[in-house]
């Protein structure tokens, strides 16, 4: 993976990295800018088309279309192309769902569709001429999204508006939305100067079908941080027995603003287990929406519509197909292997999951997707998304720490430095440093707790707060919080040297 900003730059400059880039990269590796994918023909020869999505969509439909028109227009034109919209949509959402139904796939020679819709692009900067569009880009070969890149828009009223417009739409029904962001907002009146990135990554697994099922990136960056020397994939590959296309990618993110597609969520997940980047760093809303069930097999992801062919296609060949596990998140192994692990059983770790040098995860231990370690830890539990584990502490057997997944949670849990969750204990509120959780006891955000003044307090009221044991008391029934004496005796360094 290669990434790069650049401040005081645009969406054209952008355009022009991107297309030097491409043609450079196959020139110097193939000695020539026309490369054969899947028996057909592109020239990756400058200079490429450039035009606008609203003039695709107004060809195709034989039309005038613009997202100033009245939502009904558009919607019946639409209709009468048989592409199907959805009630909350605006003009500017319908005239892309056209130009995907009707335009996209005429487009095999490099093409970049400019002047997306205000309603589809909340981050970009309005274009200059015309403010119901943008100064965004997509680029597109061989009927495919290679690239998407656009001048960010630094006017934080501006910003806010589109923010509260994307609300709108969630509420009416969008789960692609995003939300409100008051962090990027804040950082935006201190000021930002117009900023353009991109990046290039490797091997992208889409089925027959188009479906992206999933992308590895063999080198990564951040920012400035762009490796040396990174070869850069201009030739697709086939895999006849998976019936699946190994293709090169372009894309441009922003890891502040949600993923847009599989491969930008791969991308993401591929920081944070590289321990690029840390848990709850970057934005991984509506990851779920982007992915697809998988098949995670011996031979490499498969489409679930074409497992039994490829198994028995297999057993013809006299080999025996293994499926490892059904689900949309692959196991961390497969992709990144961090240095100064230990993890028993891959499948208990999934990509996106940030395990730190002299982490062990054993038999029963899990880790989720933006979660982890800091430190040195001891996993025997479970570390649902959204956990931080702090330095020095262990996991018991059976454990449970809550997350954000399930039942709509929005508390982060962090466990702070040398604390120790006995077994089959539970937690759903952060502990600060050197805390016990008694084991077989679960502390919920609700639960209540008395303390040693004989005063009762909701968990939550303890959240985050250091030296704390927390225990049944076995004659009672009551859940008590005390402050430790003492100490547990810590994690033993021989177990952890990875």
């Amino acid at each position: 993976m290669m990434e790069s900003y650049q401040a005081y730059g645009d969406y054209t400059e952008v355009m022009a990295l991107t297309e030097l880039l491409i043609t450079n990269a196959a020139r110097d590796s193939l000695g020539t800018t026309v490369v054969t994918i899947n028996d057909e023909q592109f020239d990756l020869a400058q200079p490429w088309r450039k035009v606008r999505m609203i003039d695709l969509a107004s060809e195709a439909t034989g039309e005038t279309l613009h997202p100033s028109m009245p939502v009904d227009a558009v919607r019946k034109v639409a209709a009468q192309h048989k592409v199907k919209t959805e009630d909350h949509w605006g003009s500017g959402r319908i005239i892309e769902e056209i130009f995907a139904e009707l335009a996209e796939g005429t487009l095999q020679q490099p093409t970049f569709v400019t002047g997306h819709p205000v309603e589809i692009s909340p981050l970009a900067r309005a274009d200059r001429n015309d403010p119901h569009l943008t100064e965004r880009f997509e680029l597109f070969i061989g009927a495919r999204e290679i690239a998407n890149g656009y001048s960010e828009l630094n006017d934080p009223i501006e910003q806010r508006v589109r923010f509260e417009d994307e609300q709108k739409s969630k509420a009416a029904g969008d789960h692609e939305a995003g939300s409100m962001d008051e962090d990027y907002l804040r950082a935006l009146e201190f000021g930002m100067p117009p900023t353009a990135g991109l990046g290039i990554g490797i091997d992208r697994t889409i089925a027959a079908d188009g479906t992206t099922l999933d992308t590895f990136f063999r080198h990564l960056g951040l920012g400035s941080e762009v490796p040396a020397n990174t070869p850069t994939e201009t030739q697709s590959t086939t895999d006849e027995n998976r019936g699946v296309a190994i293709m090169p990618t372009t894309l441009v993110i922003d890891t502040d603003a949600a993923p847009t597609s599989a491969t930008d969520v791969y991308l993401r997940l591929h920081l944070l287990s590289h321990r690029i980047c840390l848990p709850r760093t970057i934005n991984l809303d509506g990851a779920f929406g982007l992915l697809t069930n998988v098949a995670w097999t011996s031979i490499g992801p498969v489409a679930l519509n074409t497992l039994d062919d490829v198994r028995y296609n297999l057993l013809r060949q006299g080999q025996h197909l293994v499926v490892h596990g059904v689900d949309k998140f692959p196991r961390m192994t497969d992709y990144v292997v961090p240095s100064g692990v230990r993890i028993a059983d891959a499948s208990r770790v999934r990509l996106g999951a940030h395990l730190a040098s002299g982490t062990t995860v054993m038999h029963e231990g899990f880790c989720n997707f933006n979660a982890g370690t800091l430190g040195a830890s001891m996993v025997e539990g479970r570390i649902s998304a959204g956990v931080i584990v702090g330095d020095g502490s262990d996991v018991g057997g059976g454990a449970s720490i809550m997350g954000t997944l399930s039942g709509g949670g929005k508390e982060m849990v962090t466990v702070g430095e040398k604390c120790l969750l006995g077994a089959n204990s539970g937690l759903g509120i952060s502990l600060g440093n050197e805390c016990i959780i008694e084991a077989g006891l679960y502390v919920t955000a609700g639960t209540q707790v008395k303390l040693p003044d004989g005063t009762v307090v909701k968990a939550r009221e303890l959240s985050g707060v250091n030296g704390l044991l927390f225990r049944r008391n076995s004659q009672s029934g009551a859940v008590e919080a005390t402050q430790r004496t003492g100490n547990w005796g810590g994690l033993n360094a021989a177990l952890h040297k990875n």
